[in-house]
């Protein structure tokens, strides 16, 4: 089993819980390590609860990296939140998200305003586009995608990996 993330201090929890759980076979790896992997030597790769908190962009890169280390015949399975056609914030909320961002003060009364410390920190969101994701995965020969809607709405995908084009 190899655990991947783009936080230094999460993989140091991760250490001290395969440490305390006996998980000793575990490797942990930063994401700048991914390029040590042998490509397509994985039969599952999976996400939950990660690519909403990395900027999008970069979490398209990582996602295209994770599927060419899925073999031939390999599952992914990812989580994402997404971006509808309706997903247009108010330019107000979008105003106040970006003034939360730069003024620690604002961002602390909204806290205490939501009956959370004031020091409570901004939890960075991130909504992909589908049609992004899913020409990745054409792109990288994935197929018979599943989508399941879990109960915040947001989708987990379940794909296969093949080493054909798709015709």
């Amino acid at each position: 089993m190899v655990g991947v993330d783009v936080s230094p201090s999460m993989l140091e929890l991760a250490r001290e819980n395969c440490e305390k759980y006996g998980a000793v076979s575990a490797r942990l790896l930063h994401f700048d390590e991914l390029d040590s992997l042998e490509p397509a030597s994985f039969d599952l790769i999976h996400s939950f609860l990660v690519f909403q908190h990395i900027p999008v962009a970069r979490g398209e890169l990582i996602l295209r990296r994770l599927i060419d280390l899925i073999a031939e015949g390999g599952v992914g399975a990812i989580h994402l939140t997404y971006l509808t056609f309706c997903d247009t914030h108010s330019a107000l909320r979008r105003g106040l998200t970006r003034l939360r961002q730069r003024v620690r003060l604002v961002h602390g009364l909204l806290n205490l305003i939501r009956h959370r410390p004031f020091s409570t920190p901004l939890m960075q969101m991130n909504s992909y586009s589908m049609n992004r994701i899913f020409d990745i995965l054409i792109d990288a020969h994935c197929s018979n995608l599943h989508v399941e809607l879990l109960d915040h709405g947001s989708p987990m995908l379940y794909f296969g990996k093949s080493l054909r084009p798709l015709v």
